[in-house]
């Protein structure tokens, strides 16, 4: 019979003896890699005239970098670097329970980002975007070119395609691994809006797109209540994954 972990004491009991961090410190996590994200942008700059999947392909692989250096410099200050202190929640999980959790979370989050149409939803991130026209700034957007993808074939073409879809599923997982492995469990914990606050700074992460948090919020939650549920992180880490690459593959067909 499958049977969830036993639940830990969320409100008292931190996994492997983890501090919990202020508030504070939880935003400044959160919000200091996005920051950093939009100041990668503007330093791939010279990068803009050979287009614009070569720019995304070094951007999402800055990304990565940047959340593995938060996590770094946190695993310093605590004294430990290890994969599973930085990200304690691994917590075993039988493979039949682990493949079925993969397959709804996944199925759940790519329904609701090209199935579920929200008027209110889609209303408000017009909206929003409306107001805040000026944002991001023009140092930090992205070429309208592919001068360097127009200018490859065959196999040159295949590889670099392959390169850059390999470093935007890894820059996916490890948004995952940042939020739900190593920022969810060393937060102030109380109950199931733990892991609610975690989504919402989630989708306030993507600092450059905030007319669309509120779609981030919806069809990224399933990531949070399955890590939450069963103190394991690769769950969601995979489906993410799975979720961008599927994102991706959809877009190429869309302009093949």
């Amino acid at each position: 019979m499958m049977s969830l972990p036993a639940p830990i004491n969320r409100h008292t009991e931190q996994p492997v003896d983890l501090p919990a961090y202020s508030w504070g410190w939880i935003v400044a996590l959160s919000l200091l890699p996005g920051l950093a994200r939009i100041g990668a942008r503007g330093l791939l700059g010279p990068l803009h005239e050979y287009g614009y999947e070569l720019v995304w392909m070094f951007y999402f692989g800055a990304e990565a970098l940047i959340l593995v250096g938060f996590m770094w410099v946190i695993g310093r200050r605590e004294g430990n670097v290890s994969l599973k202190s930085l990200v304690p929640y691994q917590q075993h999980v039988g493979l039949l329970l682990f493949l079925s959790l993969l397959v709804i979370s996944t199925a759940i989050a790519i329904f609701f980002r090209d199935f579920f149409q929200s008027e209110l939803l889609n209303g408000l991130a017009s909206a929003v975007r409306s107001k805040i026209d000026w944002w991001p700034p023009s140092w930090a957007t992205f070429p309208d070119n592919n001068a360097l993808g127009d200018s490859l074939g065959g196999w040159k073409l295949s590889l670099f395609a392959l390169a850059g879809t390999l470093t935007i599923v890894a820059a996916s997982g490890m948004q995952t691994l940042y939020f739900r492995g190593f920022i969810l469990p060393r937060m102030p914990q109380i109950g199931w809006w733990t892991m609610a606050i975690n989504c919402v700074l989630f989708s306030v992460y993507h600092l450059s797109s905030p007319w669309f948090w509120a779609h981030f919020l919806v069809y990224t939650f399933i990531w949070g209540v399955v890590t939450y549920m069963t103190r394991n992180v690769w769950i969601a880490v995979i489906s993410h994954m799975i979720f961008n690459s599927y994102m991706v593959i959809l877009s190429a067909m869309n302009f093949s």
